[in-house]
């Protein structure tokens, strides 16, 4: 066995020995060079809990000391951060760190819950496993300056950097040959690795455009397991966005959606709804149900047991606002109350059960296919 094999045995060991008795939830190592780095999840994003240590060019330990880098990451330059995260994980946008920042809770104690503890001067919990610890950086002339005091962290928004000192957090632009820590956050799993595992899904092509749709038999009832993406007028994409589609399906008008299902499937009526809940144990519980295991606002994911894979797909209002994007998912029924009102049935982050409740037919929500 090599030397190199066994010091990643051991620093694998030395990760799995501290994971048990911290707030942290898992570890990467990076292949490049065999490190080994604790990972936190938060809500539905998965950080390193660590600096980044990967050495390139336009990057450097405090004061050019290894020993610096070995507790503290190295600090990079704009352009190396840019670069230097591992495959699978990618530097954070400034909408990343926003993200967290708001997942955390209050504003006041942000910098509390993510610094390190015993490694500031003030009050720091790290209630989640960020572990942000006093780094200082490196300015564009060389010098290194407040270890001890203060981090930056870069972001792949041109030169915008999260800033960590013991007063709190602070947003910072700076010149791109300042040194700073770096975060790496995960690549969001393609959906087909978040479907659920315990599953037997089937497929179908829609012959209308070629796209292919996951199936689940629940119950006696076979839906699809993914939104319609078929366009169509009165459609849209959430935020006007292709790549929201292509993700979470369309949007459609209460019309539209009662003819957007293809040949042999049809738009569900509100009984076909009351179905669904009762074949998994009821509507109090059949929100968490049906949820995916990811996506969702502040951890309010689902099991996805039953393979429904319901995302967090927002809605377009009958104005054109658009709402929800990471917080709701509201599917059109067949099923007409009057002449302006349809039921839907709702998801919600924060609610385990599913509501059966109306829509204004010019609303524009998701559609769920049933089997005929």
């Amino acid at each position: 066995m090599s030397k190199r094999l066994v010091s990643i045995l051991i620093a694998l060991m030395a990760v799995a020995a501290v994971a048990a008795t911290s707030a942290v939830t898992g570890s990467f190592m990076d292949l490049r060079d065999g490190r080994v780095y604790k990972t936190a999840t938060i809500g539905s994003q998965t950080w390193m809990a660590e600096n980044l240590n990967y050495e390139t060019e336009g990057s450097f330990c405090y004061e050019n000391k290894p020993a610096n880098c070995k507790k503290y990451g190295r600090l990079y330059t704009w352009n190396a951060a840019l670069k230097a995260c591992p495959v699978g994980w990618h530097l954070p946008n400034k909408e990343n760190f926003e993200t967290l920042s708001a997942l955390v809770g209050e504003i006041e104690s942000v910098g509390e819950k993510l610094r390190f503890k015993g490694e500031w001067k003030v009050k720091s919990s790290d209630a989640l496993g960020y572990s942000a610890l006093p780094a200082g950086h490196r300015e564009r002339d060389g010098t290194f300056r407040r270890k001890g005091e203060e981090t930056a962290f870069w972001s792949s928004t041109e030169m915008f950097a999260m800033g960590l000192s013991n007063i709190g957090l602070v947003d910072m632009y700076y010149d791109a040959d300042f040194g700073f820590s770096v975060r790496c956050i995960q690549d969001e799993l393609p959906i087909k690795d978040t479907l659920s595992p315990i599953v037997a899904y089937g497929m179908y092509k829609d012959p209308r455009d070629g796209k292919k749709y996951k199936t689940v038999k629940i119950g006696g009832q076979t839906w699809m397991a993914e939104n319609m993406n078929y366009g169509l007028e009165n459609s849209s994409c959430y935020e006007d966005k292709a790549e929201n589609c292509k993700k979470n399906g369309r949007l459609y008008k209460w019309e539209a959606a009662k003819e957007v299902c293809p040949a042999g499937w049809h738009l569900p009526s509100k009984e076909e709804f009351r179905t669904l809940f009762e074949s998994i144990g009821g509507q109090a519980k059949a929100g968490r149900h049906l949820k995916s295991k990811m996506g969702w606002l502040d951890g309010g994911d689902g099991t996805d047991v039953v393979g429904f894979f319901a995302l967090p797909a927002g809605v377009r209002d009958y104005s054109g606002d658009f709402l929800y994007g990471n917080s709701e998912t509201h599917f059109w029924s067949f099923t007409e109350k009057d002449d302006n009102i349809a039921y839907v049935m709702i998801l919600y982050y924060s609610h385990d059960f599913a509501r059966l409740d109306y829509g204004h037919k010019e609303d524009w929500l998701s559609v769920r296919c049933i089997k005929d």
